[in-house]
C-alpha cells in the first residue's frame, strides 16, 4: 500500500472556550473544547494534562496555534491570564 502524503494538523484556538481540531487535508478527523479545569480563583485554567494527552494523540501532526493578541477592552486580570495560556501552550507543544 502506498504511503499518504497527506500532512496531519492540529489548530488551537487557545482561549478557554476554544477548541483543539485536527486536519488531515480537508477532513477534520478530532475536534474538541478546550479541556479545562477548576481554578484556585473559581475560575477555568488549562487541563494541561488532558490537552497533552490529546497532542500525543498524533505525533507526527504539525501544530498551528493561535497568536495571542490583547485588546484595550481586556482588563489587566484577563490579558495576564490570556498570556499565561499561550504561555502554556507553547510549552506544551515544544515540549511534544
Amino acid at each position: 500500500m502506498a504511503k499518504s502524503n497527506v500532512k496531519t494538523y492540529i489548530g488551537v484556538d487557545n482561549g478557554l472556550n476554544g477548541a483543539l481540531t485536527v486536519l488531515q487535508g480537508n477532513t477534520i478527523i478530532e475536534c474538541i473544547v478546550m479541556p479545562t479545569i477548576p481554578g484556585g480563583n473559581g475560575k477555568s485554567e488549562y487541563d494541561s494534562h488532558a490537552i497533552s494527552e490529546f497532542l500525543q494523540k498524533y505525533p507526527n501532526a504539525e501544530v498551528v496555534l493561535e497568536k495571542a493578541q490583547y485588546t484595550p477592552a481586556m482588563g489587566g486580570v484577563s490579558v495576564f491570564s490570556f498570556a499565561k495560556n499561550y504561555g502554556i501552550m507553547i510549552g506544551l507543544v515544544t515540549a511534544l
